[in-house]
C-alpha cells in the first residue's frame, strides 16, 4: 500500500499465506520476484497457477474480474508493483493461464529488478470454511 498505511514485509518464506481469516478484513499476503541478469535483451517473469483456490471439497473462492478484490464480496486476486510490473495497481485472477507480471528489455546491471506481488482474499459469512490452497508457478524467460 502507498501514503499514510504503508507497511515493511520480510519476504523469507516461498509460501504466501493469510492464516486465519474473517468476513469484512482485508486479507493480504506478499511475494517478491527478484532478477539480476546479463541478458542483453532482458528478460520476462509470468505467473501460472495449478488450479483456482480451493479447498479439499473442490468449493472455490471467485476469482476477482473487475480490477479490485472488494472488501464484502467473496474475492481473490492479486496486484503487483514494481519498477518493472506489468498491471500495476489492478488487482486481477491468479489462474491457470499464464501471465507475465514482470519485463525488462535490457540487462538488470548489479541491482537486481524487484517486483511485489501482492495477494488479496476478501470472504463473506457465506464462504465455505477449511483451508483453501494454490499452487503458483513464476517463470523467468529470457528474451531473444
Amino acid at each position: 500500500p502507498s501514503g499514510g498505511d504503508d507497511f515493511v514485509y520480510r519476504l523469507d518464506t516461498a509460501t504466501a499465506a493469510f492464516g486465519t481469516v474473517s468476513a469484512g478484513t482485508p486479507n493480504t499476503s506478499v511475494t517478491m520476484s527478484s532478477v539480476q541478469t546479463s541478458l542483453a535483451n532482458g528478460y520476462s517473469v509470468s505467473i501460472q497457477a495449478n488450479q483456482v483456490l480451493q479447498n479439499s471439497g473442490a468449493q472455490t473462492i471467485t476469482s476477482v474480474g473487475d480490477g479490485a478484490v472488494t472488501l464484502g464480496s467473496e474475492e481473490f486476486g492479486a496486484s503487483v508493483t514494481g519498477t518493472h510490473a506489468l498491471g500495476a495497481g489492478t488487482d486481477t485472477a491468479v489462474t491457470t493461464s499464464q501471465r507475465i507480471i514482470q519485463s525488462s528489455s535490457v540487462p538488470s546491471g548489479t541491482i537486481p529488478d524487484r517486483v511485489i506481488m501482492v495477494y488479496k482474499l476478501s470472504i463473506t459469512s457465506a464462504t465455505p470454511s477449511g483451508t483453501f490452497g494454490q499452487s503458483v508457478y513464476y517463470t523467468l524467460t529470457a528474451n531473444y
